[in-house]
């Protein structure tokens, strides 16, 4: 599988202080999705790493309008906005128990907005972490 090569691309030959944004969807539902999630993690400490998930959550009128984004279908993700209905009618996020979790709601954040917002909260970590 692809993402083995990365997790031990990231575990055993990237440099230590380089960081890692790995994005994905993850259910609630899905026990595969669970086991991802401990899989990332699990590289995360193989690599001496602070791990913070990030849990977005959005309403589904702006997650219509997001999804059909030329970048999404540059990227190959999903960007028909009927699937919107069909998740949030049936599935929910994965949610994790973390020290470190951070739950966003983007519904009104701009992706840079979302962004600053994440390494703020990285950088308090770190600040508590490692005074």
């Amino acid at each position: 599988k692809i993402w083995d090569v990365v997790l031990d691309t990231i575990i055993n030959i990237s440099p230590r202080d380089d960081s890692f944004v790995l994005t994905n969807v993850l259910f609630e539902d899905n026990h595969d999705d669970h086991l991802w999630f401990d899989e990332v993690k699990a590289a995360c400490d193989a690599r001496g790493g602070t791990f913070v998930p990030v849990r977005l959550l959005i309403k589904p009128d702006a997650h219509k309008k997001r999804i059909v984004s030329e970048k999404r279908r540059a990227q190959h993700k999903e960007i028909d906005p009927s699937a919107v209905d069909r998740y949030q009618e049936t599935r929910s996020v994965l949610k994790p128990v973390h020290e470190y979790l951070l739950e966003l709601d983007v519904t009104d954040l701009s992706e840079q907005d979302a962004a600053e917002y994440i390494i703020q909260h990285i950088e308090d970590l770190s600040r508590k972490a490692f005074p």
